[in-house]
């Protein structure tokens, strides 16, 4: 009988001090096998997603292995953008594409087209889209935070990412396939507000002509703090700002990013009652993790 690797990925909230797990993900031959959230439990969209049959939420068990010591295997349907001037930016794009896939480590995320040939995928930071075979579906890579916030293991993935990834001016020289962020250039264009990648990213799929763009594991409503209220305001503005133009957005069922889904007032009953629930759901994940906080220091965690 052949023996399982599993693997458990984490997803660290850098926002709190000191930075805390919010979620362990665990990986069977590349697939999804089950979820861990800590104190952030699923709303309408289920936390635990799976390519290889129904699992519940799984114990944490070790220490997660480093994403540039993991042996991965990348998706045929790669189409990585040739590198035109990494300092200003510019690359060139796959013109058959115009639909750009944005990929989050959040809620939501197991309804990314990874296996349609249509979309270009972008990832970020250490989240790896894998398709159904449990490849690594990224045709270019973010990671938009400065030096100063990465640790080893980040810049040594940054160093060996075998796509385009976009970084901040001072890691430029962090890897050959190193893209300068153009923050001139875009915000010359669409001008300044930016709280987290997913809106740079927004940002750069206006300016590169993308007409279709996907959010999947950016359910940010139902993230921290942080996540749920500036971020989300951030996200919610540049949706706007883009379906304006005529941008047509594809967003996983259940979805609260831009989107309310009773007309307040003339919905009364709907609408009041849809809001107490989403509500009632933060404040539940709230006294969780505040459960979770006091357990992990109970025992000097």
């Amino acid at each position: 009988m052949r023996m399982r690797e599993r693997v458990w990925v984490t997803k660290i909230d850098h926002t709190d001090d000191p930075p805390r797990p919010v979620e362990e993900v665990a990986l069977e031959d590349g697939r999804v096998v089950g979820v861990q959230t800590f104190g952030r439990a699923p709303g309408p969209i289920e936390a635990t997603h799976d390519h290889a049959g129904p699992t519940g939420a799984l114990p944490v068990v070790g220490r997660s292995t480093p994403l540039v010591d993991r042996p991965l295997a990348w998706s045929p349907l790669n189409q990585p953008p040739a590198i035109l001037d990494a300092r200003d930016g510019r690359v060139a794009w796959d013109q058959s594409r115009s639909k750009v896939c944005i990929y989050g480590a959040g809620l939501g995320r197991d309804e990314a087209p990874l296996d349609d040939p249509c979309w270009t995928v972008w990832a970020l930071n250490l989240v790896p889209p894998l398709d159904r075979q449990g490849r690594v579906r990224a045709d270019a890579w973010w990671d938009i935070h400065q030096r100063e916030a990465q640790t080893a293991d980040d810049l040594r993935w940054i160093a060996r990412c075998p796509v385009p990834i976009y970084v901040p001016a001072d890691l430029l020289d962090a890897s050959p396939l190193a893209v300068r962020y153009p923050i001139e250039r875009v915000e010359a264009a669409y001008g300044s507000y930016f709280v987290c990648t997913f809106a740079y990213q927004i940002a750069l799929a206006l300016l590169e002509g993308f007409r279709e763009i996907g959010l999947y594991g950016v359910e940010l409503a139902y993230g921290t703090l942080r996540e749920r209220t500036v971020e989300f305001a951030c996200v919610s503005w540049w949706m706007g700002y883009a379906e304006a133009t005529g941008v047509v957005f594809h967003l996983p069922h259940g979805s609260r990013l831009g989107r309310h889904p009773f007309r307040y007032g003339l919905e009364y009953r709907d609408e009041i009652g849809d809001v107490n629930r989403y509500l009632k759901t933060l404040a539940r994940n709230d006294a969780e993790d505040a459960r979770a906080r006091t357990a992990r220091a109970s025992v000097g965690g």
